[in-house]
Parts: structure tokens; C-alpha cells; sequence
């Protein structure tokens, strides 16, 4: 949008004319803009310029008396149109320290060229910027903080900067923001017991997390998975599940991960597994061993010969 202040004292002022040429003179628009009386601020847009190009733009005014016309000395300005912004930021990758996205870029692009990066998680003080050249299409961030920044949110923005062909100056484009999640750490020290058929871990030390998911399948044939959600408790320190309904002599592989919830959606961000391999014994849960698994055959083979 450009706008101007009309003359004073000029009752023969009837329109403007307008030259909008583009530095590299791949683009013009020359027309008249008739003069709008009664308003002392009169204007024009531009339309359909093309993005990331600097214009120069002359402005004169032309006064009509009865078949005289003149025309006024020229006022210039100049200004760059806005590179487009990047598409589709999307995750490509996610661990409790880094995560890798990816984006793609404007539909117009230029020869001079980059983009801008900058990641920042409020909760924690963290903040940082990046600049990649123009043919880059992913980026990793890494070395996040140790510990306070696992499981955490971070808000990415990435912006397209140009610099125009025959231009000084360097235009940045609309941001593109997204929010993503790093894993959080896992629980660590599986143990069985102390009680019948309960098992211990000690908690993530990633902050805030949300629920332990503790999933158990039976070594059998068709077996299905099952699954238990475990609120962390405040202060108490391990954590404990009871495993019901296991069958005995049967191998079960036990999985136990850490959740962090994501903002506006049913799914949360899972740490990598802490796993065992345990079986039912008459005597409470042990830790499965291909010995322990020869054993149980050997027992069973006996039983049918007896």
C-alpha cells in the first residue's frame, strides 16, 4: 500500500501518476490514480508484485486546466516485497537431547538466498538461533540442556531471507512456527519384588512426567500385549506395579516407559524402554534365563513321562 499526502492550494489537481519499477526491471506498472478531493492522505495498492524484489516508485501529480495540463517534478521511494514463507515444518526425528526437523521451501525462491532458525522453551530460559543456507531443507537441533530439557517443549520458527537481485538490503519473510517435543529420559534399576508378583523401578529423572506405560506379552504364539498406566506418585520413590494374571513357566517380556503429555493431543511422547524378560514361578517372578528355560522343559517333559 503506498500513500501520500496531496499539495495544498491546488484546485486543478485531478490524478497522479505512478511508475512502479522493479531494480532488476523484469516488472512495471505505470497508471494514472485520480485524486480523491476529500481526503489529504490519498493512496494505492500494488497488487500481484512479485515477492522478494526491491521497486522504485515516482509519484507526480498532474493539474488540468481547461485543455492545459502540467505536470509535477517526481517523488521517489523505494521498498522490497516480502520473500514467501516456508511450508510444512514438520518432526523428522526426536531423542532426549536433539530432534531434526524438516520444512519445505517458498514456491518462488531466489538466488541470494537463506534460512533463519530460532528455537526457544520459555519454562527452562532456553533460547537460540541458526542461519543455513538456502538449499538446506532439514535441521538438527542439538546439545539441548541435559536433564530440564528432556521431555521438554520447544517452539521452533523458521524464516525464509532473501536478498534481492541488485538490492543492498536483506527482506525476511513471515515466520513459520511449530511446537515439538524432545524424549524424556527413562526409568532406570527394574527389579522383582519386593512383594508377590510386583516389580520396582526408579523414576525418570526427566521433570514432569506425566505416566509410567508398563506393557507385558506373554513369549506364546498369538499372544496380545497389555498394557498399564502408572501415575507417578510425589515423593515416593520407586515406583511399583503388580503384574495379575500371568500364567506359569511362561516367558513375559516386560516394557516400562516414560510419558510427557503433548499440548492439544491424546498421545504423549514416549521414553525408550526399560525392559526384563521374567516367568511365574511357584516361588513369585524371577528373571527368564535360557537355563531357567531348559529347566521348565526339562520339568515338563518329566511330568508327562510320570
Amino acid at each position: 500500500m503506498l500513500k501520500w499526502v496531496a499539495p495544498d492550494g491546488h484546485s486543478r489537481l485531478k490524478a497522479y501518476n505512478l511508475l512502479c519499477t522493479s531494480k532488476d526491471n523484469k516488472s512495471q506498472k505505470e497508471l494514472a490514480v485520480k485524486h480523491k478531493s476529500g481526503t489529504p492522505v490519498n493512496s494505492f495498492l500494488f497488487e500481484n508484485l512479485p515477492s522478494a524484489t526491491e521497486f522504485n516508485v515516482t509519484i507526480t501529480t498532474v493539474c488540468v486546466y481547461e485543455k492545459l495540463k502540467t505536470i509535477s517534478e517526481e517523488e521517489k521511494i523505494s521498498f522490497i516485497t516480502i520473500p514467501l514463507p516456508p511450508r510444512n515444518l514438520e518432526l523428522e526425528s526426536r531423542f532426549c537431547n536433539s530432534f531434526q526437523v524438516k520444512w519445505e521451501a517458498p514456491v518462488a525462491t531466489a538466488p541470494n538466498h537463506k534460512f533463519k532458525l530460532t528455537i526457544q522453551a520459555p519454562s527452562i530460559g532456553y533460547s537460540n538461533s541458526y542461519e543455513v543456507g538456502g538449499d538446506k531443507r532439514t535441521f538438527n537441533f542439538s546439545k539441548l540442556p541435559e536433564i530440564v530439557g528432556t521431555g521438554e517443549t520447544y517452539n521452533v520458527c523458521v524464516t525464509y531471507c532473501v536478498q534481492p537481485t541488485g538490492s543492498d538490503h536483506e527482506v525476511v519473510s513471515e515466520g513459520l512456527t511449530e511446537s515439538f517435543v524432545t524424549k524424556p529420559l527413562p526409568p532406570s534399576n527394574l527389579k522383582l519384588g519386593p512383594g508377590w508378583n510386583q516389580i520396582t523401578w526408579t523414576k525418570s529423572p526427566t521433570p514432569h512426567i506425566s505416566v509410567y506405560k508398563l506393557r507385558f506379552k506373554s513369549a506364546e504364539e498369538g499372544s496380545k500385549s497389555e498394557e498399564i498406566l502408572i501415575p507417578p506418585e510425589e515423593g515416593v520413590e520407586p515406583c511399583s506395579c503388580l503384574l495379575e494374571g500371568l500364567v506359569f513357566g511362561v516367558q513375559y517380556k516386560v516394557n516400562i516407559y516414560a510419558v510427557v503429555d503433548i499440548k492439544d493431543s491424546p498421545e504423549g511422547v514416549e521414553s525408550k524402554e526399560l525392559h526384563e524378560k521374567i516367568v511365574q514361578t511357584e516361588g513369585g517372578l524371577i528373571v527368564y534365563s535360557e537355563e531357567l528355560d531348559e529347566g521348565l522343559l526339562s520339568r515338563q517333559v518329566s511330568e508327562v513321562v510320570t
